[in-house]
């Protein structure tokens, strides 16, 4: 059970994370994609705030992604 609250928060800060700086990207009138990279990047835990800690759901997520 605690994995699968930890891969949902992970989803959501991403989703969250990916639109705010979307937002940030639109205003600057820079690309989309260069607002979600950046979210990304803030999320990380190498570079960013280290919200995320479990590289391995992430790697899951993107995994599903990659199969869609």
């Amino acid at each position: 059970m605690e994995h699968s609250a930890s891969l949902l928060t992970d989803i959501g800060l991403g989703i969250i994370f990916a639109a705010g700086a979307s937002h940030l990207a639109r205003f600057l009138r820079q690309p989309l994609i260069l607002g979600y990279v950046m979210g990304g990047v803030l999320l990380g835990t190498h570079i960013g705030f280290g919200l995320i800690t479990n590289e391995a759901s992430i790697e899951l997520i993107s995994e599903i992604g990659l199969i869609l």
